[in-house]
């Protein structure tokens, strides 16, 4: 049951036997997104008389490592060109030759050890879909995580290979060239990290919806995840992505058509760093996050 922002900061405060005065402090020290707050505006958001837009919200929640979801009320109406946006992404036909499966099967791997056939199918991905030549990066010495879907002849049907980096390193560690030289880490290792995404692919609308579903899981429920990268190589994730505040950090190659357009160009992919706060406090996104593992069991895809 969600709650006001008012109540929260009352909460929060008697909770951690905190003045405004000490939370004012904690705030501009902690988060540059209030480098510029005073206490005469901190008190009318405790005395419910002004209310920050929601970003800011759950900015403060996470930081105190809160639940979000009291701050969320799923009955908040979506505008409909944002439905459009998600409907566009979850409907895309990549493969018209496959029927939809009743069942899929999701496995998560923590390295590529004993894969040497998804190993060499991600590979393959990578080259002859992004263009991008990976054969020579080992991913089995990274720490990265990578979940797969197959349906039930066992076929892959997609995937997301993704890991976690400090939120200070160089943005050109980023790059596909630059992937040799990015180190990952646990995500328990550090007060605050990015996620990266460095590919991802459904055939299915089922398993591009559970993605989408478990990134939003994963950014709500760890509040150490500032922002996230992610590879984009069409247009519709762009379109997710734009909702939320974000940099295109990197781009691909130059294309005559498809992929991802940006300012009358088209290119193989585009990269954005992604603020995780300006993403779940988009209406589209926050309206997902109550009854999200509702809408995973919906999907029928079990878990191995």
């Amino acid at each position: 049951m969600p709650i006001t922002f008012s109540t929260y900061l009352q909460n929060l405060r008697e909770e951690m036997d905190l003045t405004q005065q000490n939370l004012l402090d904690l705030l501009t020290k902690n988060n540059s997104l209030f480098k510029k707050l005073d206490l005469t505006t901190l008190s009318r958001w405790e005395r419910a008389i002004t209310i920050p837009n929601l970003k800011k919200q759950l900015a403060i929640a996470r930081l105190f490592n809160s639940d979000i979801t009291q701050l969320i009320n799923p009955n908040t109406p979506v505008p409909t060109v944002k439905k459009k946006i998600l409907e566009q992404f979850h409907e895309r036909v990549f493969n018209p030759y496959s029927e939809n499966q009743s069942t899929l099967a999701l496995t998560k791997l923590k390295t590529f050890n004993n894969e040497d056939q998804l190993y060499h199918n991600i590979n393959n991905f990578h080259e002859h879909f992004l263009g991008i030549n990976t054969k020579n990066i080992d991913f089995k010495q990274k720490t990265m995580d990578i979940n797969i879907f197959t349906d039930k002849e066992n076929n892959l049907v997609a995937h997301c290979l993704f890991g976690y980096t400090k939120t200070n390193i160089n943005k050109d560690l980023y790059k596909f060239e630059e992937i040799e030289n990015c180190d990952f880490i646990n995500k328990s290792d550090e007060k605050t990290v990015n996620l990266y995404v460095f590919s991802a692919f459904s055939s299915l609308k089922q398993s591009r919806m559970a993605m989408l579903l478990m990134l939003i899981k994963k950014l709500s429920i760890n509040n150490n995840i500032k922002s996230f990268i992610i590879n984009m190589h069409y247009q519709e994730v762009l379109n997710l992505i734009s909702v939320a505040e974000h940099n295109i950090i990197n781009k691909g190659q130059r294309i005559n058509s498809g992929g991802v357009k940006i300012f009358g160009k088209n290119y193989s992919f585009v990269q954005a760093l992604v603020n995780a706060e300006s993403f779940l406090s988009s209406p589209m996104i926050y309206s997902l996050i109550e009854n999200i593992d509702e809408h995973l069991n919906s999907l029928a895809i079990s878990v191995e």
